[in-house]
């Protein structure tokens, strides 16, 4: 009798505390609309050909100089500039594996180092000497290495990534490399 008491009574509680909450959630909150003001709209003057005035850009000006907003094409080449921009979608971060870890040469671990790459779009006139840093867990530095600019290509932008010389490559992987889990 007393565990039925219990269950009715712990049923009772669930029902008032949950229906409660599901009552609060069902009034709307009133949220203030933000004003806005829509520019006006100016209907176009028909213009007949006599008002036609050849001097200027459109019919029906007579006599005044009115500039014409003319809207850039989305095919008009843009020119590089002396200050470096990164082509955002050119960024690859990758690894290279290797299938053994310099400090247990005898286990049979994979071991790994980042490589970086990424375009740069500007003039070509100065060389950049970018530096890709590598950091541990802890914030300390791993290792950083210079990166290589190749040349320009067609589309005006500058590759640089992380240098590809084996002999520079092999000696990273072993002293540089980490082991993968």
């Amino acid at each position: 009798m007393k565990k039925l008491t219990a269950i009715i009574t712990m049923t009772t509680l669930f029902f008032i505390v949950f229906g409660t909450l599901a009552a609060v959630a069902q009034f709307p909150i009133k949220i203030p609309k933000i004003k806005t003001e829509k520019p006006k709209v100016e209907q176009p003057k028909s213009a007949s050909p006599a008002d036609f005035d050849p001097t200027t850009d459109t019919p029906g000006s007579s006599g005044s100089t009115r500039s014409v907003a003319v809207r850039k094409s989305q095919y008009d080449r843009v020119t590089p500039t002396a200050k470096p921009l990164l082509v955002r979608d050119s960024v690859y971060i990758q690894t290279e594996m290797q299938d053994s870890y310099w400090k247990t040469p005898n286990v049979k671990q994979t071991s790994w180092v980042p490589t970086v790459r990424f375009d740069v779009f500007y003039d070509y006139k100065a060389e950049l000497p970018y530096v890709a840093e590598y950091f541990n867990p802890d914030g300390s530095l791993w290792y950083s290495e210079t990166l290589d600019g190749d040349n320009r290509s067609a589309d005006l932008t500058t590759p640089f990534r992380s240098k590809r010389d084996i002999n520079y490559r092999i000696n990273l992987r072993n002293t540089k490399s980490s082991i993968a889990t």
